[in-house]
């Protein structure tokens, strides 16, 4: 039984790993749109 437990915890602990790591790429990748976004109204507003 503390096999089967085991195991659950490692694919629950992997999963999450996952999320978290699938997550960060999200953000990061959201966070330089709006970079780019924001200089581009920069750049709109200074000319």
């Amino acid at each position: 039984m503390s096999e089967i437990l085991q195991g659950v915890a490692v694919l629950v602990t992997v999963f999450f790993m996952v999320i978290i790591l699938g997550l960060q790429v999200q953000i990061t990748s959201a966070s330089r749109k709006l970079d780019e976004i924001l200089s581009k109204l920069n750049k709109e507003q200074s000319s």
